[in-house]
């Protein structure tokens, strides 16, 4: 199966054999990879991002099943 995971019409092998980065050698390009936080997939972890993100998230699912009521 060939894989072009940035777009650029070239199998990532083929990146990877001419310098691409593979750190781990798992034969995708690290910069396909994402970093757990980089919710914003800019390539840095923010706290403002993550905080953000946190709050999106409580508010699309509303309150917890009743956790809010027990907490004291």
């Amino acid at each position: 199966m060939n894989h072009d995971c940035d777009d650029n019409n070239r199998n990532d092998s083929c990146d990877i054999g001419v310098g691409a980065q593979d750190s781990d050698q798992d034969r995708r390009l690290d910069s396909c990879e994402y970093a757990r936080g980089d919710f914003d997939l800019d390539g840095e972890i923010t706290g403002a991002v993550l905080l953000a993100s946190c709050f999106d998230h409580a508010r699309i699912m509303g309150p917890a099943h009743g956790c809010a009521e027990r907490v004291s």
